[in-house]
């Protein structure tokens, strides 16, 4: 599901930070490689699917570095706001593997090992893995334009808290 909200800085572009900017530019060095992906996993048992979305989709459209795009312009590199968002929740299942975890764990490290195509796109891919019918993953790959270490942790305890 997309949702579109209405923001009055929605088409507004402004420049990235120093630190982003020396980060795009080594991406475009680098333009296949993972190299800025972060990302993680929390492990959920017993946990109810429904308010599981329902905290995602409000984690997607309440923070804007979901809606962070990397535009370049003519002449600059800006970001913006984009208020149209995926806020989907993919669920892969994993439970009629032989090794669940082994699989899914495999699974996640191809995932952080794709570059992320930043020229004005999502810098973000969640998905929720299913390890049996009372163990899942709910697994985050960003893009260190968007995010860091600290922001990741702070948006894990967000989604608990919207939970």
């Amino acid at each position: 599901m997309t949702i579109k909200q209405s923001n009055s800085y929605e088409n507004s572009l402004f420049p990235l930070s120093p630190t982003q900017t020396d980060i795009y530019y080594d991406q475009l060095l680098h333009e296949n490689c993972p190299l800025y992906n972060l990302g993680g996993y929390i492990i959920l048992e017993n946990v109810d699917i429904t308010k599981l979305t329902l905290a995602h989709e409000l984690l997607i459209t309440r923070h804007d570095i979901f809606g962070m795009r990397i535009i370049m312009t003519d002449d600059k590199i800006c970001q913006r706001i984009a208020t149209d968002r995926n806020t989907k929740l993919r669920i892969i299942d994993f439970s009629h593997e032989l090794e669940p975890e082994k699989t899914a764990q495999r699974w996640m490290q191809s995932l952080i090992e794709r570059s992320i195509n930043i020229d004005n796109n999502e810098l973000f891919k969640i998905n929720l893995l299913k390890l049996s019918d009372d163990f899942f993953y709910y697994t985050l790959v960003m893009h260190h334009l968007s995010i860091d270490g600290w922001g990741f942790g702070n948006l894990i305890q967000t989604l608990g808290r919207y939970y």
